[in-house]
C-alpha cells in the first residue's frame, strides 16, 4: 500500500489546489475559494493544471467542465494545444474526453479536433486508467467507469453530470484581464500579446513568445506598429516592444494598478512534476532517504520551471540544506511560495 502523503506532500497538493480553485472562482466556477488574485489568469495554463490536480478534487473537476460548457468559447485551443504537456501524458486523454463533451454545446468547433483525437491505448479490451485518485495515488474506491467519452478515451470514470451552476467570467476585474482582451481583440495571439504588454514597460520578441505560447507573435506586434499603439525599438541583439500610452489604456480599461502577468503554464509545469515524482519514490517503497534524495533532484529541474515568474520567496533556498533538513526546508519554501501565488489584496 503507497504511504499516506507527508506535511511537505500535503503542503504540495493543498496548495495547488488552493492556487487554481482561487483563480476558478474568480472566472465563475462554483466553488468556495480565496478572494480573486491581483495577478492575471492563464485559462490554458490552469486548464493543464486542473487536469492533474483536478483528479485529487473531483468536486472541483467537475466544476471546471461546467464552466467549460458554457464558457468553452473564450479558450484559446490553439493556445491550449501549444502549451500542453509531453505526447503521452493522461491529461492528453482528459482533455479529449472534456472536449467531447464540448462539443455538445453551440459555438464548439474549435474544440473537435482535440475531441476526436485517438489513442492507441484506449481500446475496450485494456483496462482503463482511473480518473480520480486519493491524496497517495491509489484509486477513488467506489468510483464507476460508466462515462462513455471519458471510457473512449482509456480513462475509467463515474458519468460526468455539471449542475449549470458555472457563471460567465466577471471582465472588469483585474485577474481577468485576458478574457477581457479576447473579448476586445478576439480569441487569438494579439490578446495574449496586449495582455503581456500591459502588465511590462518593454519586452522581448522572446519573453512575448515564452509567455503567450506561440512560436512567433511578430505579425501580432508588426500590426500592432502598424496600427500606433506599440512602438519597436533596436536593442543590441533585438528588437524591444512595448506600448504607446500605456497609462491610457490602464485608465480606458479602469485599472488601479497593471496587474503582473506570471508565467503560470511554467509554474503548473514545475509543481506537477514535482508533485509526480513525489508519488513516483512512495510507489517504489523509498526509504526516507532516498525519497529526500529523489525529490531533491525533482525539486531542481522544477525549479528551472518555477522561477520563471519570479515570485518574490522569502525562505531559504531548499537546495542548500543537507538532505536530513532538505523536506523541511523544501516544506518552507513551497508555504511561501504558494502564498506569494495566490497574491491575496492587501488589507
Amino acid at each position: 500500500m503507497t504511504t499516506l502523503p507527508t506535511t511537505f506532500e500535503t503542503t504540495l497538493l493543498d496548495g495547488l489546489r488552493r492556487v487554481i480553485s482561487q483563480q476558478w472562482a474568480a472566472l465563475g466556477v462554483s466553488i468556495h475559494a480565496d478572494l480573486p488574485p491581483q495577478a492575471v489568469i492563464d485559462p490554458e495554463a490552469l486548464l493543464w493544471c486542473s487536469f492533474e490536480i483536478g483528479r485529487y478534487e473531483p468536486r472541483l473537476f467537475l466544476e471546471v467542465v461546467d464552466w467549460l460548457e458554457r464558457n468553452h468559447d473564450r479558450i484559446n485551443v490553439q493556445r491550449l494545444k501549444r502549451l500542453g504537456p509531453p505526447e503521452g501524458d493522461i491529461r492528453w486523454r482528459i482533455a479529449s474526453a472534456v472536449a467531447a463533451k464540448v462539443i455538445r454545446r453551440p459555438r464548439s468547433v474549435n474544440w473537435e479536433f482535440l475531441a476526436r483525437e485517438e489513442f492507441p491505448s484506449a481500446g475496450p479490451l485494456l483496462e482503463k486508467t482511473p480518473l480520480f485518485l486519493r491524496a497517495n495515488g491509489n484509486p477513488l474506491s467506489g468510483v464507476w467507469a460508466d462515462d462513455a467519452d471519458f471510457a473512449q478515451k482509456g480513462i475509467a470514470a463515474p458519468s460526468i453530470e455539471t449542475r449549470g451552476q458555472s457563471t460567465e467570467p466577471q471582465l472588469l476585474i483585474p485577474c481577468a484581464l485576458l478574457l477581457r482582451a479576447r473579448a476586445l481583440f478576439g480569441v487569438n495571439s494579439a490578446a495574449e500579446v496586449w495582455t503581456a504588454l500591459l502588465g511590462r514597460l518593454d519586452a522581448l520578441h522572446a519573453e512575448l513568445c515564452e509567455l503567450t505560447g506561440f512560436g512567433t507573435v511578430r505579425l501580432v506586434l508588426q500590426r500592432f506598429v502598424e496600427c500606433g499603439i506599440c512602438r519597436e525599438e533596436r536593442r543590441t541583439t533585438a528588437k524591444c516592444y512595448s506600448l504607446i500610452h500605456r497609462e491610457h489604456w490602464r485608465e480606458v480599461f479602469s485599472l488601479d494598478f497593471f496587474p503582473p502577468w506570471p508565467n503560470w503554464s511554467e509554474v503548473f509545469r514545475g509543481l506537477v512534476d514535482l508533485w509526480r515524482a513525489c508519488l513516483d519514490l512512495r510507489r517504489s517503497k523509498a526509504s526516507e532517504y532516498v525519497f529526500s534524495s529523489g525529490v531533491r533532484r525533482a525539486f531542481v529541474e522544477s525549479r528551472k520551471h518555477i522561477i520563471r515568474a519570479d515570485f518574490r520567496v522569502t525562505s531559504a533556498d531548499p537546495d542548500r540544506f543537507p538532505p536530513e533538513r532538505f523536506i523541511e526546508a523544501l516544506t518552507d519554501y513551497l508555504h511561501d511560495l504558494f502564498c506569494t501565488a495566490l497574491f491575496l489584496p492587501e488589507g
